[in-house]
C-alpha cells in the first residue's frame, strides 16, 4: 500500500506529461538512507511505464524486444543496448543507486560521464530516472555539475507527520493485533496520534526510520492477540571513530555496496597498514 508523497507524485506527473509532449526529461531522486527512494521509483515505474521499463542493475540479465544482455559494471554498454533496441517506443530507464555502478577496473566517474552523454542524446526519447544518496549527489554536484544536466531533482528526506502516522497505522493494521499500553489498556486514537508524533519527531520525518523505530517499540505478548507499546530503543555509535575509521566509513557510505577487494584497490598499500583490522 503506497502512502503519501502527493506533491512529489504531482510533480512527476507533470514531468512525464511534458516529456510525452516532446520535452527532455531526466529525473533524479535523492534522500537519506531509508527515505523511500527505491519504493517511490518502483511505484512510478509500475504506474506510468508498467510494460515499458527497464531497471538497470549490474550483473543481471535485461531483455529488450526479445534480445538479452547480461550487464557488467559498464553502464554505457547497458544504455547503448537499451536505446538500440527500443527505437519504436518511449520507454523509461530506472537506475536505482547509481553508486553501485563501479568496480576496481571501471570507476564510477566513467559511468557518470557516459550517463550524462546519454542524457544529452536521448532524453527526449527515453525517460531517464535515477536515484542516489545525498552524499553522492553532493559529490557529483561538485565535480560533474550534475544539476546542469537534470530537468528535476526530488528530495525525499522528509514526509509529513500525517503521512508517517498513516504509514504506521497501515503497518500496525497488518499485524491484526490489538495495541495496548504498559497497563494493559487498549490505546485510544488520541494516544496513538501522540505516540506516532513522538516517533515522527525522533526520526526527523524519515519514513523508513520511523517505521523501524515503531517496530522496535512494539513487543508482542506470547499466545495473545495483543502487542504492547514500549519506549523506543535509543542507539548510539560506540567510541571507535578516529581519522582512519572515519575515512573508511566515508568510502563505504559512498559506495553503498563494497567488499574488501575493492577497498584494497581503492586505498592501496595504506589499507593493510591502517584499515584491514
Amino acid at each position: 500500500i503506497f502512502i503519501g508523497r502527493k506533491q512529489e507524485l504531482e510533480r512527476v506527473d507533470r514531468l512525464i506529461q511534458q516529456w510525452y509532449e516532446g520535452f527532455r526529461s531526466t529525473l533524479l531522486l535523492t534522500g537519506q538512507r531509508f527515505s523511500g527512494k527505491t519504493l517511490l521509483g518502483e511505484y512510478i515505474s509500475n504506474h506510468y511505464f508498467s510494460t515499458n521499463t527497464i531497471p538497470l542493475i549490474p550483473q543481471t540479465t535485461i531483455e529488450v524486444q526479445g534480445r538479452k544482455l547480461t550487464t557488467s559494471y559498464n553502464l554505457g554498454e547497458a544504455l547503448e543496448f537499451f536505446q538500440k533496441y527500443s527505437l519504436n517506443h518511449k520507454p523509461m530507464v530506472w537506475i536505482d543507486d547509481l553508486e553501485i555502478w563501479r568496480d576496481p577496473q571501471l570507476p564510477l566517474g566513467q559511468n557518470v560521464r557516459q550517463l550524462f552523454n546519454f542524457f544529452d542524446r536521448y532524453a527526449s526519447r527515453i525517460f531517464f530516472f535515477v536515484s542516489m544518496s545525498n552524499c553522492m549527489k553532493d559529490l557529483l554536484s561538485k565535480y560533474y555539475e550534475i544539476n546542469r544536466v537534470l530537468q528535476a531533482n526530488i528530495i525525499l528526506d522528509k514526509m509529513g507527520a500525517q503521512e508517517v502516522q498513516e504509514a504506521i497505522l497501515v503497518r500496525h493494521g497488518a499485524t491484526h493485533k490489538t495495541l495496548i499500553n504498559k497497563n494493559g489498556q487498549e490505546i485510544t486514537p488520541n494516544q496513538f496520534r501522540k505516540l506516532t508524533n513522538r516517533v515522527y519527531k525522533a526520526s526527523e520525518g524519515n519514513i523508513g526510520e520511523a517505521l523501524l523505530r515503531w517496530s522496535y517499540a512494539i513487543s508482542p505478548l506470547e499466545n495473545t492477540d495483543f502487542v504492547r507499546y514500549t519506549n523506543s530503543i535509543h542507539t548510539f555509535l560506540p567510541d571507535f571513530l578516529n581519522p582512519d575509521t572515519a575515512i573508511l566509513l566515508s568510502a563505504i557510505i559512498m559506495q553503498k555496496r563494497t567488499k574488501e577487494y575493492r577497498l584494497r584497490k581503492l586505498f592501496g598499500k595504506p589499507f593493510s597498514e591502517n584499515y584491514s583490522g
